[in-house]
Order: C-alpha cells, then sequence, then structure tokens
C-alpha cells in the first residue's frame, strides 16, 4: 500500500517542486521592486539601470530551481526505477517549458531550465550507476 501511495504522489511532488519555484520567483521579483528606489518605479515595475538584467537574472534562477526541484522531487517520491522517473520528470517538464518559451519568448530561462533539468537527470543516473556498483561488490 506504501509503494502505491508514493507511486500516486510522484506527478503531485514534481508539480509542488514547480509551484516552489515560481513561487521563489514571485518573491524575488517583489524583492526587486521594494529595493528599487521611488524615481525608477513605473507601474509597480522597476526600470533603473539594472533592473532589466536583475529580472533576467530572477527568472533564469527560478526557472532553473524549478526544473531541479521537479526532477528531484519525482525522483525522491518513487519508490523504484528512479532513473527512469527522473528522465520521464525531465522530458515532461522540457515539453511544459518548450511550449512556454514558445508562447512567451524567453530564451534565456528555458536553456537555464533544460541545462539544469538535464544536469539533474544525470546526476541521479550517476548516483544510481555508483549505488549499484557498491552494492555488486559487497
Amino acid at each position: 500500500m506504501k509503494t502505491i501511495a508514493r507511486w500516486v504522489l510522484v506527478v503531485p511532488a514534481a508539480v509542488l517542486g514547480m509551484y516552489i519555484g515560481l513561487f521563489l520567483g514571485m518573491l524575488m521579483f517583489r524583492g526587486l521592486v521594494i529595493i528599487c528606489p521611488s524615481q525608477y518605479q513605473v507601474s509597480g515595475s522597476c526600470i533603473a539601470g539594472l533592473g532589466r538584467v536583475a529580472k533576467d537574472g530572477v527568472m533564469i534562477f527560478t526557472t532553473s530551481l524549478s526544473a531541479i526541484l521537479v526532477v528531484s522531487f519525482a525522483t525522491l517520491m518513487a519508490p523504484r526505477h528512479k532513473v527512469t522517473v527522473a528522465w520521464i520528470a525531465y522530458l515532461a517538464g522540457a515539453l511544459f517549458v518548450t511550449f512556454l518559451a514558445y508562447d512567451t519568448g524567453f530564451g534565456l530561462p528555458y536553456f537555464g531550465a533544460i541545462v539544469c533539468g538535464l544536469l539533474t537527470v544525470l546526476y541521479v543516473h550517476q548516483r544510481r550507476a555508483r549505488r549499484k556498483l557498491v552494492s555488486w561488490f559487497n
């Protein structure tokens, strides 16, 4: 029963990872508006010289973090076949972020999410391979 519950919670765990990244991004955007001088605020947005760079940095960071969390949470929740789950979570997330990047035109956050998600999958794969190798020698 416990195994079935964990399999059922794989997708909600991945979605939770996405929402954590989204929520963190909204908090960071709000922080950028708060620290922006009042003469550079227009309609709740900062138009200071580094404002655009800071916004881009926040978007790249939070989309990359979301990709890492989606793959990690799905993998941690899965009771078995963790590498397969990591690849499926990555491919589903990559499809989702590709749709968003095409729809919004944001290329750098897309690139950050694709790269960080792939690096997380490769980390899971390498970690599982090392664990199997160590158990084989014991």
